[in-house]
């Protein structure tokens, strides 16, 4: 099969580039192409991780809560009713922001929350995930999301999305410490 190794090359030079983050997720990416032709590097540390640690990561009570909202506002803002398939569109995008902006937020706070009893069980500090693992999939939600919301819906619904992404991350985050 010459896709994968196609693939394997031009990130192996890419990497040479990337830094430490950008090559982890590079090598993510490699390891799309390679599925079944050899295990990934990273495939042991991830063993002892579960399905359940990375929805987690993504608060889905918080998630739903920003989902419904989103949806009440598509409500309110539809003239001449409302249209199901670009409502569909609309949450699965949000839906999507708002798990990786949470997992960001996760990956951000995983110190302080290694020390507070109500949050010291969470998948990063009680150590079932690698922070490198939840930084990839906050990332890939978020850009998806993002990529999802400009396609499916409107741009200006997307950089609704990005606003509200950076703000969380960059004043909300911070600003409980």
């Amino acid at each position: 099969m010459q896709v994968p190794a196609l693939i394997g090359e031009a990130t192996e030079a890419q990497m040479l580039k990337a830094g430490n983050v950008g090559g982890e997720l590079l090598n993510w990416i490699a390891m799309l192409g390679t599925i079944g032709e050899r295990k990934p590097e990273f495939a042991d540390e991830i063993e002892d991780a579960t399905l359940g640690d990375f929805l987690e990561l993504a608060k889905p009570r918080v998630t739903s809560l920003v989902v419904a909202t989103t949806a009440f506002g598509f409500y309110l803002g539809s003239r001449g009713g409302v249209n199901p398939m670009l409502l569909f569109h609309t949450l699965l995008g949000t839906t999507l922001v708002a798990s990786g902006t949470s997992a960001y937020n996760m990956y951000l706070e995983r110190e302080s929350d290694g020390k507070m009893e109500r949050t010291r069980r969470r998948p990063l500090p009680d150590g079932r995930l690698q922070p490198v693992h939840a930084l990839t999939f906050a990332t890939v939600l978020s850009i998806a999301g993002i990529l999802y919301l400009a396609a499916a819906v409107n741009l200006l619904t997307s950089l609704l999305a990005i606003c509200t992404l950076a703000s969380y991350i960059f004043l909300y985050t911070p600003m409980k410490r």
